[in-house]
């Protein structure tokens, strides 16, 4: 997007403030009027390839810890995504903007054996990902992505996405053709 004046989806200019606060701290995230598409208002001050912090996690906490709280808090949509791949019986997937990876650790809590990649534009977390869950390939951006995958899942992703129309066809790339976006 490149200014907030216009919804990069419909082209509507008018928005609705739907909150003043993410978890990371103070941010206006906007709702367009006509179609829907909700995305922060000056997401490109965010600089997600570093450490951004999140006012969920202590940072007094050690990385187990920050692990199982923020799992707790995606309890609802890591089940979904169980649900999904158990109905579906989906073995293979990639998560978007993974973060501290609660969603990996959920997901192969329940599904074992599940391969989950994943895609986290920050350094420190892609290599501590790869370390962590054994056998997971941590991405920096879907462009590096080379294989496709039964489901991809991005949980409070797409409102940080500046061009999120381009990252939906890069997306459409990574899926194999029984795949689903969720």
């Amino acid at each position: 997007m490149a200014s907030n004046d216009q919804c990069i989806i419909c082209g509507n200019g008018q928005f609705a403030l739907i909150s003043n606060e993410i978890r990371e701290g103070e941010e206006e995230v906007l709702q367009c009027d006509e179609c829907g598409f909700v995305f922060l208002k000056d997401f490109e001050r965010v600089r997600y390839e570093e450490d951004y912090g999140s006012l969920t996690l202590d940072e007094a906490w050690d990385y187990e810890t920050q692990l199982l709280q923020r799992a707790k808090s995606l309890k609802r949509a890591t089940n979904f995504i169980v649900d999904i791949c158990e109905k579906l019986r989906y073995k293979k997937l990639i998560e978007i903007g993974s973060g501290i990876g609660a969603s990996i650790f959920s997901v192969k809590d329940l599904l074992p054996d599940t391969n989950i990649d994943c895609v986290e534009n920050n350094k420190r977390l892609r290599s501590h990902l790869e370390k962590r869950f054994n056998g997971t390939k941590a991405y920096k951006e879907i462009d590096d992505v080379n294989d496709t995958y039964d489901l991809v899942f991005g949980i409070q992703v797409f409102e940080h996405f500046p061009e999120p129309l381009s990252e939906l066809k890069k997306i459409e790339k990574i899926l194999n053709k029984r795949g689903r976006l969720y």
